[in-house]
Protein backbone atom coordinates (compact mmCIF):
# COMPACT_ATOMS: atom_id res chain seq x y z
CA UNK A 1 0.00 0.00 0.00
CA UNK A 2 3.23 2.41 0.80
CA UNK A 3 4.32 1.57 -2.68
CA UNK A 4 0.95 2.91 -4.39
CA UNK A 5 0.29 5.39 -1.89
CA UNK A 6 3.99 6.62 -2.90
CA UNK A 7 3.31 6.55 -6.80
CA UNK A 8 -0.25 7.64 -6.54
CA UNK A 9 -0.77 9.81 -3.79
CA UNK A 10 -3.27 7.04 -2.94
CA UNK A 11 -3.10 4.65 0.51
CA UNK A 12 -4.56 1.64 -0.76
CA UNK A 13 -3.33 -2.25 -1.56
CA UNK A 14 -4.64 -1.53 -5.17
CA UNK A 15 -7.64 0.13 -7.24
CA UNK A 16 -10.13 -2.58 -7.19
CA UNK A 17 -11.45 -1.80 -3.72
CA UNK A 18 -12.68 1.23 -5.02
CA UNK A 19 -13.96 -0.28 -7.71
CA UNK A 20 -15.61 -3.35 -5.82
CA UNK A 21 -16.98 -0.86 -3.45
CA UNK A 22 -19.06 1.30 -5.88
CA UNK A 23 -18.95 -1.20 -8.99
CA UNK A 24 -20.71 -3.94 -6.87
CA UNK A 25 -20.82 -3.90 -2.85
CA UNK A 26 -23.12 -1.09 -3.07
CA UNK A 27 -24.62 -0.89 -6.63
CA UNK A 28 -25.62 -4.95 -5.80
CA UNK A 29 -27.26 -3.14 -2.22
CA UNK A 30 -29.00 -0.51 -4.59
CA UNK A 31 -30.38 -2.78 -6.59
CA UNK A 32 -32.01 -5.63 -4.38
CA UNK A 33 -33.58 -3.01 -1.99
CA UNK A 34 -34.30 0.33 -4.24
CA UNK A 35 -34.49 -1.90 -7.95
CA UNK A 36 -31.72 -1.42 -10.42
CA UNK A 37 -32.68 1.94 -12.01
CA UNK A 38 -31.79 3.84 -8.55
CA UNK A 39 -28.65 1.79 -8.38
CA UNK A 40 -27.41 2.52 -11.66
CA UNK A 41 -28.22 6.50 -10.67
CA UNK A 42 -26.32 6.14 -7.74
CA UNK A 43 -23.79 4.90 -9.03
CA UNK A 44 -22.85 7.39 -12.34
CA UNK A 45 -23.29 10.13 -10.07
CA UNK A 46 -20.93 9.17 -7.66
CA UNK A 47 -18.46 8.39 -11.10
CA UNK A 48 -19.48 11.73 -11.84
CA UNK A 49 -18.54 13.41 -9.25
CA UNK A 50 -14.96 11.66 -8.89
CA UNK A 51 -14.35 12.42 -12.24
CA UNK A 52 -14.41 16.08 -11.41
CA UNK A 53 -11.50 15.92 -9.17
CA UNK A 54 -7.83 16.70 -10.73
CA UNK A 55 -5.69 13.83 -9.16
CA UNK A 56 -6.22 10.38 -9.36
CA UNK A 57 -5.99 10.47 -5.18
CA UNK A 58 -9.04 12.73 -5.18
CA UNK A 59 -10.44 10.58 -7.59
CA UNK A 60 -10.75 7.68 -5.45
CA UNK A 61 -11.06 9.13 -2.12
CA UNK A 62 -14.39 10.64 -3.29
CA UNK A 63 -15.71 7.61 -4.63
CA UNK A 64 -14.79 6.03 -1.13
CA UNK A 65 -16.56 8.78 0.75
CA UNK A 66 -19.80 9.17 -1.03
CA UNK A 67 -20.07 5.04 -1.27
CA UNK A 68 -19.50 4.44 2.28
CA UNK A 69 -22.13 7.37 2.88
CA UNK A 70 -24.49 5.83 1.19
CA UNK A 71 -23.69 2.74 3.05
CA UNK A 72 -24.29 4.43 6.15
CA UNK A 73 -27.52 5.75 5.62
CA UNK A 74 -28.63 2.24 6.05
CA UNK A 75 -25.83 0.17 7.04
CA UNK A 76 -28.08 -2.24 8.95
CA UNK A 77 -29.67 -3.71 5.76
CA UNK A 78 -26.20 -3.40 3.95
CA UNK A 79 -24.56 -5.32 6.74
CA UNK A 80 -27.53 -7.76 6.42
CA UNK A 81 -27.41 -8.46 2.89
CA UNK A 82 -23.24 -8.52 2.89
CA UNK A 83 -23.80 -11.37 5.15
CA UNK A 84 -26.05 -13.15 2.94
CA UNK A 85 -23.59 -12.17 0.13
CA UNK A 86 -20.69 -14.39 1.78
CA UNK A 87 -22.59 -17.11 2.86
CA UNK A 88 -24.09 -17.80 -1.03
CA UNK A 89 -20.20 -18.15 -1.79
CA UNK A 90 -20.55 -21.74 -0.42
CA UNK A 91 -23.54 -22.85 -1.99
CA UNK A 92 -22.84 -20.65 -5.02
CA UNK A 93 -22.85 -23.47 -8.46
CA UNK A 94 -20.06 -21.39 -10.44
CA UNK A 95 -21.16 -20.64 -13.51
CA UNK A 96 -19.68 -18.77 -14.89
CA UNK A 97 -16.44 -21.04 -14.32
CA UNK A 98 -18.18 -24.33 -15.82
CA UNK A 99 -18.42 -21.80 -19.03
CA UNK A 100 -15.22 -20.71 -19.13
CA UNK A 101 -14.02 -24.49 -18.50
CA UNK A 102 -16.08 -26.34 -21.04
CA UNK A 103 -15.52 -22.99 -23.73
CA UNK A 104 -18.92 -22.25 -23.70
CA UNK A 105 -19.58 -18.90 -25.89
CA UNK A 106 -20.97 -16.50 -23.14
CA UNK A 107 -23.86 -14.82 -25.29
CA UNK A 108 -25.44 -12.95 -22.33
CA UNK A 109 -23.87 -9.72 -21.08
CA UNK A 110 -24.32 -10.82 -17.28
CA UNK A 111 -24.54 -13.95 -15.27
CA UNK A 112 -26.86 -16.22 -12.87
CA UNK A 113 -25.53 -13.88 -9.72
CA UNK A 114 -26.85 -10.70 -11.50
CA UNK A 115 -29.96 -11.95 -12.54
CA UNK A 116 -30.44 -13.44 -8.92
CA UNK A 117 -29.84 -10.04 -7.17
CA UNK A 118 -31.95 -7.65 -9.46
CA UNK A 119 -35.06 -10.42 -9.78
CA UNK A 120 -34.61 -13.46 -7.05
CA UNK A 121 -35.53 -16.91 -7.55
CA UNK A 122 -37.70 -16.02 -10.51
CA UNK A 123 -34.86 -14.10 -12.15
CA UNK A 124 -32.28 -17.48 -11.82
CA UNK A 125 -35.02 -19.75 -13.24
CA UNK A 126 -35.65 -17.71 -16.19
CA UNK A 127 -31.72 -17.38 -16.70
CA UNK A 128 -31.55 -20.92 -16.48
CA UNK A 129 -33.79 -21.78 -19.41
CA UNK A 130 -31.34 -20.44 -21.78
CA UNK A 131 -28.47 -22.35 -20.70
CA UNK A 132 -26.37 -25.07 -22.79
CA UNK A 133 -28.19 -28.69 -21.53
CA UNK A 134 -24.30 -29.64 -20.13
CA UNK A 135 -24.67 -26.53 -17.45
CA UNK A 136 -28.26 -27.45 -16.91
CA UNK A 137 -27.23 -31.08 -15.72
CA UNK A 138 -23.53 -30.00 -14.07
CA UNK A 139 -25.43 -26.94 -12.03
CA UNK A 140 -27.52 -29.31 -9.72
CA UNK A 141 -24.88 -31.81 -9.60
CA UNK A 142 -21.91 -28.95 -8.05
CA UNK A 143 -25.07 -27.53 -6.26
CA UNK A 144 -25.92 -30.20 -4.65
CA UNK A 145 -21.77 -31.66 -3.55
CA UNK A 146 -22.09 -27.67 -2.39
CA UNK A 147 -25.06 -27.86 0.11
CA UNK A 148 -22.78 -31.31 1.62
CA UNK A 149 -19.70 -29.50 2.01
CA UNK A 150 -21.62 -26.79 3.50
CA UNK A 151 -23.40 -29.09 6.02
CA UNK A 152 -19.89 -30.98 6.66
CA UNK A 153 -18.82 -27.77 7.62
CA UNK A 154 -21.43 -26.52 10.19
CA UNK A 155 -21.85 -29.86 11.57
CA UNK A 156 -17.77 -29.83 12.37
CA UNK A 157 -17.62 -26.68 14.37
CA UNK A 158 -21.25 -27.68 15.68
CA UNK A 159 -19.74 -31.06 17.37
CA UNK A 160 -16.26 -29.70 18.00
CA UNK A 161 -16.34 -26.35 18.73
CA UNK A 162 -15.28 -26.94 22.19
CA UNK A 163 -12.49 -29.14 21.49
CA UNK A 164 -10.58 -27.74 18.23
CA UNK A 165 -7.07 -27.13 18.52
CA UNK A 166 -6.05 -23.57 18.13
CA UNK A 167 -4.81 -24.30 14.47
CA UNK A 168 -8.02 -25.37 13.56
CA UNK A 169 -9.66 -21.69 14.69
CA UNK A 170 -7.09 -20.05 12.89
CA UNK A 171 -7.90 -21.70 9.77
CA UNK A 172 -11.61 -21.09 10.96
CA UNK A 173 -10.73 -17.51 11.18
CA UNK A 174 -8.99 -17.21 8.07
CA UNK A 175 -12.61 -18.38 6.09
CA UNK A 176 -14.36 -16.09 7.73
CA UNK A 177 -11.86 -12.99 6.77
CA UNK A 178 -12.33 -14.07 3.08
CA UNK A 179 -16.19 -14.92 3.26
CA UNK A 180 -16.29 -11.13 5.44
CA UNK A 181 -14.22 -9.32 1.96
CA UNK A 182 -16.50 -11.68 -0.42
CA UNK A 183 -19.28 -10.06 0.89
CA UNK A 184 -21.91 -8.65 -2.21
CA UNK A 185 -20.28 -10.96 -4.96
CA UNK A 186 -20.77 -14.29 -3.48
CA UNK A 187 -19.25 -16.19 -6.01
CA UNK A 188 -17.51 -19.46 -5.57
CA UNK A 189 -14.57 -18.53 -7.58
CA UNK A 190 -13.63 -16.69 -4.53
CA UNK A 191 -13.42 -19.56 -2.20
CA UNK A 192 -10.35 -21.57 -4.08
CA UNK A 193 -8.22 -19.51 -2.30
CA UNK A 194 -9.19 -21.39 1.33
CA UNK A 195 -11.24 -24.18 -0.44
CA UNK A 196 -8.41 -26.80 0.89
CA UNK A 197 -9.35 -25.96 4.66
CA UNK A 198 -13.19 -25.76 3.90
CA UNK A 199 -13.04 -29.26 2.46
CA UNK A 200 -10.59 -30.36 5.42
CA UNK A 201 -13.86 -29.42 7.83
CA UNK A 202 -16.03 -31.17 5.46
CA UNK A 203 -15.12 -33.71 5.46
CA UNK A 204 -14.28 -34.28 9.28
CA UNK A 205 -17.79 -33.08 9.97
CA UNK A 206 -18.88 -36.63 8.10
CA UNK A 207 -16.21 -38.41 9.48
CA UNK A 208 -16.29 -40.91 12.15
CA UNK A 209 -12.38 -40.65 13.02
CA UNK A 210 -12.64 -37.01 13.62
CA UNK A 211 -12.24 -37.34 17.05
CA UNK A 212 -8.78 -39.28 17.04
CA UNK A 213 -7.71 -36.44 14.35
CA UNK A 214 -8.85 -33.71 16.63
CA UNK A 215 -7.05 -35.57 19.43
CA UNK A 216 -3.71 -35.79 17.85
CA UNK A 217 -4.07 -32.27 16.54
CA UNK A 218 -3.93 -31.86 20.20
CA UNK A 219 -1.17 -33.42 21.70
Amino acid sequence: MNWNYQRTGSFEFSSIQNINLKNYNLYYFHTNKYGEEYALKVKSEITEQASRKTTYAEQQNEIRKLSLSYIKQDWLSYVYMHIIGGIKMFIDPGRFDLYNFFEFKNTSEVGFLKHYNISGFSGAINYFRTQPTLILILIPIVLLFNILKLIGFTLFWKNNYKTAPKAYWFMLLIIVYITALTGFIGASRFLVAVLPIYLLFAVLGFSRKKKALLISQQN
